[in-house]
């Protein structure tokens, strides 16, 4: 049920009264797969695929750019273990092999006392970070910035 409301929101605003245009995708999940072997170990088999099903179920271009959020280091605290640590690899693991995808750091990014959620001024932090990685893309690719 999921992936299906995604894909139907999405649709919804791309073919709304007013279109919308989807110019990236940003991508920031894993702090349950951090703490899991069996999930951590299959984290990229299952993010590609789900990669490859969206770019299909939505005639998605193929360049269009994913920028992948890094975990926090305090989920070390909160899971007690370097789960989060394994999984940025895996996401650096990632980009690395997709020429339309690039991670965003979130180095010096602290909780807001929950073990779990960014607190404001990382969350604002790690927003100008997936910005210019987007940037460094689309300027890379001959894209420029643009709205249209």
């Amino acid at each position: 049920p999921l992936y299906e409301g995604a894909v139907k929101a999405v649709q919804i605003a791309l073919a709304g009264p007013q279109p919308a245009k989807l110019k990236g995708v940003l991508w920031h999940q894993g702090e349950a797969d951090c703490s899991d072997p069996g999930l951590r170990s299959s984290y990229a088999q299952r993010f590609i695929e789900l990669y490859r099903d969206l770019t299909c179920d939505l005639s998605l271009d193929p360049a269009l750019p994913w920028i992948l959020g890094e975990l926090g280091s305090y989920l070390q605290q909160f899971y007690h273990s370097d789960g989060w640590l394994r999984l940025n690899r895996v996401f650096r693991d990632i980009a690395a092999a997709c020429p339309n995808m690039a991670v965003a750091s979130a180095e010096g990014c602290v909780d807001l006392g929950d073990g779990l959620h960014f607190d404001t001024p990382s969350q604002q932090l790690l927003g100008r970070r997936y910005a210019e990685k987007w940037l460094e893309y689309t300027r890379r690719m001959g894209r420029g910035f643009s709205l249209e």
